[in-house]
């Protein structure tokens, strides 16, 4: 077995002309890298536990609360406490279907997330991967069998930790400073317009990552203070991401010793709804932005480390500001998508030390990836792998058909397109270019959009609901 540093190895065996038929990368203390999850569902064998009722909104506006029976031929089925008989809707007005059931997280520590041409994103574990199709086994589908040329990512589940925290839950689980400031509404954080923070002890780990979408209208004046010792206003000792607009920076706070900022960046096309991930190694001191999955700006703290505490805290200045997919997990050391992985026509590695390499990947099979390099070909655990992206050179994409919905996972874990057949039973059943027929567990389903082409619709996404 060969160490960790196996390709500045491989590289002078190389110059000095030996040949190597084969490279496996191990653990240097040889342990066996293995998935940790379980492919069976939820405890809750087939009866999904419900915390509301569900939400069915219509294109016109209007709305109902009830429950959803069934989606057939015949239209789709609803059930309303002050009606005599279930009433039945016609497709082609419907709008969104929010569930009422409390949807079951498929982002768990060992589940590998399959990113699809079509922006699609499916979590399980990997059976196999060929060159025509890449077996995933689900607890929600079964086995699906996916057409390579639709893949675009692999992001490796082996550095994928437990959530610490996903919310937000509800306005409750959060201090509000300056009352009235904060709301909460259909799984949003709501900022109204004024000068207020909403703060929370996540228990941020000493290698965290912190994220959160982000989505604003007018003018975006907006700070997120990490590592606080003080989440029921402003100050404390922490760091501070400052957003104003599209000019950013980093600041340490103290008490004592006031701010000082230790770098800045400029985003130059910023859309009004952006991801953003806050990744921090406190014995390192060291601080990296990444926005829509992109690193944007990496900081070293030349001094001691300002952050007294383990709470965050989110302060508006003015705007409206909404707030979704918070989520608190323990960092592993990888960057994810940065400029080394950008798109090419040759498929890369990227692994969770940060090293990277460019080939060509051939097989996955017993947790163990074949991947082809100029110099020799390797055989990786996947647990070892942060990501893998395909070149685009052999890229398909889905067509667009009539009667496609949308579904979403739970805590924006990812987007399913499927051209919906019938909903019956606990399963949503249809089809897709990308892999077939599928029947899906509707307890991995937070909402569905119905009608996803027409003008009302961005990507999906409401339009102004505010």
């Amino acid at each position: 077995m060969l160490s960790e540093k196996i390709l500045a190895f491989t590289s002078a065996l190389l110059i000095s002309g030996s040949l190597i038929a084969q490279l496996e990368i191990n653990e240097a203390e040889k342990s066996e890298v293995k998935n940790v999850i379980e492919v069976a569902g939820p405890q809750e064998d087939g009866e999904a536990k419900r915390a509301k009722a569900d939400d069915l909104k219509f294109i016109s506006g209007d709305y109902f609360k009830g429950s959803l029976v069934s989606i057939t031929e015949e239209g789709l089925k609803w059930s309303h406490s002050e009606a005599k008989s279930e009433i039945v809707f016609r497709p082609d007005n419907l709008d969104k279907l929010s569930f009422g059931h409390i949807p079951v997280s498929l982002r768990r520590s060992g589940v590998t997330d399959i990113t699809l041409t079509n922006g699609d994103k499916l979590f399980g574990l990997i059976d196999q991967l060929n060159e025509d199709y890449l077996v995933l086994d689900t607890w929600y589908a079964g086995k699906l069998q996916i057409e390579r040329p639709m893949i675009q990512a692999i992001h490796s589940g082996g550095g994928e930790s437990k959530a610490i925290f996903e919310g937000p839950n509800s306005l409750d689980e959060w201090q509000v400073a300056n009352r009235g400031s904060w709301s909460f509404k259909d799984d949003y954080l709501y900022n109204t317009r004024q000068y207020g923070g909403v703060g929370k002890d996540v228990k941020l780990p000493d290698k965290s990552n912190l994220e959160f979408t982000i989505s604003w209208k007018s003018r975006l004046n907006f700070q997120v203070h990490f590592y606080t010792d003080r989440v029921h206003s402003s100050g404390g000792n922490c760091y501070q991401l400052v957003m104003n607009n599209r000019y950013c920076y980093v600041q340490r706070y103290s008490n004592h010793e006031g701010s000082d900022q230790l770098g800045s960046f400029n985003l130059s096309s910023l859309n009004d709804k952006f991801k953003v991930s806050i990744r921090t190694d406190k014995e390192k001191k060291s601080i990296l932005i990444l926005i829509d999955d992109k690193v944007v700006k990496q900081i070293n703290d030349p001094s001691n480390f300002a952050g007294k505490g383990t709470g965050v805290l989110f302060y508006s200045h003015q705007g409206d500001i909404r707030l979704s997919n918070i989520r608190v997990n323990q960092w592993n050391g990888a960057v994810g998508n940065t400029a080394k992985q950008e798109i090419k026509s040759k498929d890369s590695i990227l692994f969770v030390n940060k090293d990277s390499v460019t080939g060509e990947l051939k097989t996955i099979k017993d947790g163990k990836v074949v991947f082809d390099t100029p110099f020799a070909p390797l055989t990786i655990p996947i647990g070892r792998i942060s990501s893998i992206v395909l070149g685009e050179e052999g890229y398909e994409k889905p067509r667009r058909n009539a009667g496609d919905v949308e579904g979403f996972f739970a805590n924006g874990a990812g987007r399913l397109t499927l051209k919906l057949k019938s909903f019956v039973e606990g399963k949503v059943n249809g089809s897709s270019e990308n892999f077939g027929d599928g029947a899906f567990d509707v307890r991995a389903f937070e909402k569905v959009f119905f009608n996803i082409y027409t003008d009302k619709k961005k990507s999906g996404e409401e339009q102004g609901d505010w």
